[in-house]
């Protein structure tokens, strides 16, 4: 996937296309490559290999929208999301509400997106933190830490000598530090999980759901959602425990390359950048993704084969009777066409410009949309 080109506006041409979807049973990974997948509350980020910032899920504030970038890392956090740049700034969209998405020019190491506050980790190892500041959250910390993770009330930094400390609300101990020795510390909602150096977890906090419950292992990265916790093992597939309510907590073979414990969804990335994600779907923040290849350029008249993979489509979304193809730049009035039962669906539409798709899926819920890349060039 690349990231977003504005389209050249062409010259008005008046070209009719017919297009010819084909809609294959669809695979558990997205056909995009990605380099890092975040998880967030009810929307989810990817690194694309450009460096691009793929967002998808809710999206009332523009959490779920993508950015250029280039960026080295994205964090998706509750109603914002937080990207490094090559120079080290912090670029942030989203909600503003307590000044959380608002840009810093660091320069930093690493971003890390909260529900309402933001941190980042200066050259020195010092936490820069800025947002919402009810339980000392976002105050900074001089460190000096390796890394950081946050959550809605509470931070932690790993030091050095692979301590956990925390800072922030202190209910049920979030913000005690633990002596470890740990070489990855994750906040979750109301509890935090570290990683031994022998592959342990340790987990402290709210017990209501098993999220807090010690797992021996071993693991070679754990990550805390907001009432459940993944962890990947050395074979790379994906354990996982706590509330499980939408699936989320649901095991994984993979192998995978990485794990993202969101609110009450997951996702993980494999080596070669295929994406999964399961668990609860009410945002799209599964991902509702539809990669398509196309020629490049578009005759009169030409009838155009478009073959793609479906992500994570519930099979009921591809049973619906009715997709609509809507061009996104510029955007106009869409069409509707039914399928002829081959699972292929037409579209006739008149290019006028260079043109993005999107298809949607009938109006089942969590069909709602299916997002692509491919771009249509009208030529004479």
């Amino acid at each position: 996937m690349r990231p977003h080109v504005r389209p050249r506006w062409l010259p008005l041409l008046s070209v009719v296309a017919l297009l010819t979807l084909p809609l294959p049973a669809p695979p558990a990974e997205a056909a995009t490559d990605y380099e890092a997948i975040w998880a967030g509350v009810d929307h989810t980020c990817a690194i694309t290999p450009d460096g691009a910032a793929d967002c998808w899920g809710r999206n009332e504030y523009g959490q779920g929208t993508d950015r250029p970038g280039p960026y080295l890392e994205v964090s998706a956090g509750g109603l914002h999301n937080c990207a490094l740049t090559p120079a080290g700034a912090a670029d942030c969209w989203g909600l503003d509400a307590d000044g959380e998405a608002a840009d810093r020019p660091g320069p930093y190491t690493q971003v890390v997106a909260g529900w309402r506050h933001t941190c980042a980790l200066t050259p020195a190892g010092a936490a820069d933190c800025w947002g919402y500041n009810g339980g000392g959250q976002s105050e900074d910390q001089p460190g000096p830490f390796t890394e950081l993770t946050i959550s809605g009330g509470h931070n932690c930094g790993l030091t050095p000598e692979g301590v956990a400390d925390c800072w922030g609300n202190n209910r049920a101990g979030l913000a005690e530090d633990h002596a470890g020795p740990y070489t990855q510390v994750s906040a979750g909602d109301g509890h935090n999980c570290a990683l031994r150096t022998t592959g342990a977890v340790d987990c402290w906090g709210l017990p209501a759901d098993g999220q807090s419950k010690d797992k021996p292992g071993p693991f070679t990265q754990v990550s805390a959602g907001d009432h459940h916790n993944c962890a990947l093992k050395p074979s790379g597939a994906v354990h996982c425990w706590g509330n499980d309510t939408f699936g989320q907590a649901a095991d994984r073979q993979g192998p995978f390359a990485e794990v993202s414990a969101g609110s009450y969804h997951t996702c993980a990335v494999t080596s070669e950048g295929d994406v999964t994600c399961w668990g609860a779907n009410d945002h799209g923040q599964l991902g509702r993704r539809l990669s398509l290849r196309a020629p490049s350029r578009v005759e009169a008249g030409m009838r155009v084969p478009i073959s793609g993979r479906l992500w994570s489509i519930d099979p009921a979304c591809i049973a619906a009777k009715t997709v609509t193809l809507q061009i996104l730049r510029p955007v106009v009035a869409t069409r509707s066409a039914t399928t002829d039962g081959s699972g292929r669906y037409a579209f006739t539409r008149k290019i006028t410009r260079d043109t993005t798709l999107r298809v949607r899926f009938g109006a089942e819920p969590g069909c709602e949309s299916v997002r692509s890349r491919a771009r249509l060039v009208a030529t004479a």
